[in-house]
């Protein structure tokens, strides 16, 4: 029986072939697995380095990438870019390869595989943390929260030294926004505690109880003249705080009792011995206490 062909069939458009890069331009070479296993030895200098360089490469993937979809817009859709084609690939391609040595370093750890055990915490921002925080020197969740800039009583004055880690206080706002894009995900206890947080900050602020701090924002945006929206300003004058700024308390909010869970671990692992309780539980009167998940581990 003869085939029926279709008589309308257009003859399919030949492949184009794949974009070709400068010939100067090398393919970048995979990590060796002696080279990956060799960052379980990584001294936290050099951690604190190869979580940098990944979000460095992170963000010149991102930053090609937008030159490529901008160039293909304004000049030629079908434009090939090789050249921005290839640091698309190979900032792709270095990441991957650092994500598993940042892996190794932290896996090389019991605090680090605690680590790795909580929902929004990856590699990356778990090599970070265990490379910024020295447990001999944050004995306290009060002076963890400190030195991650996340302190509201610490003010950094003009002129002198930043009384926190400046890159420890940007890994922290990766965590919270980590803990933000799992949702509704009932498995990880941070991002609830931000759920339920900012439905107790949304109520407050609805009800007038943050009218006083509303209130004192505004005098001192007047008083050190910030740049501020007339929508910004009328929000304040009115006793109320702005919704990012109640998205952010509650984020804070989630990360500092992370903060707090992951002091407890490294102190214990440190000292051998139970961390102090936080003072708000201990002195403060507070009689609730979040238990930390999975510790002690069950390896």
């Amino acid at each position: 029986m003869k085939k029926k062909v279709e008589k309308d069939a257009k003859p399919k458009a030949p492949k184009k072939p794949a974009p070709v890069a400068d010939p100067g331009l090398e393919p970048v070479e995979s990590a060796t697995k002696d080279e990956v296993l060799a960052a379980s030895k990584m001294q936290p200098e050099e951690a604190r380095l190869l979580v940098d360089t990944y979000y460095t490469m992170q963000r010149g993937r991102i930053r090609a990438g937008n030159q490529i979809g901008a160039v293909q817009r304004e000049v030629d859709e079908q434009a090939e870019l090789p050249t921005l084609a290839y640091a698309r690939e190979n900032f792709g391609k270095v990441e991957k390869q650092l994500v598993r040595a940042l892996k190794v370093y932290a896996e090389s750890s019991v605090a680090g595989r605690w680590l790795l055990g909580v929902r929004g915490i990856g590699p990356v921002l778990a090599a970070g943390l265990l490379a910024h925080v020295d447990p001999a020197q944050c004995t306290t969740a009060g002076k963890l929260w400190r030195f991650a800039g996340l302190d509201p009583t610490t003010k950094w004055e003009r002129g002198k030294k930043r009384p926190y880690n400046a890159a420890l206080k940007v890994l922290c706002w990766k965590i919270g926004e980590s803990f933000k894009r799992l949702g509704g995900d009932d498995g990880s206890l941070y991002a609830k505690l931000y759920r339920d947080r900012k439905v107790f900050e949304v109520a407050n602020n609805e009800s007038g109880k943050l009218a006083d701090q509303a209130l004192a924002r505004l005098e001192r945006a007047t008083k050190e003249k910030w740049r501020i929206s007339p929508e910004q300003r009328e929000t304040w004058a009115s006793g109320k705080l702005q919704a990012v700024g109640l998205d952010l308390r509650a984020t804070r909010y989630a990360v500092k009792i992370f903060l707090s869970h992951f002091q407890a671990v490294a102190f214990e692992l440190h000292f051998h011995e139970k961390a102090p309780r936080p003072w708000i539980i201990q002195y403060g009167g507070h009689a609730d206490e979040i238990a930390i998940p999975n510790w002690p581990m069950k390896e």
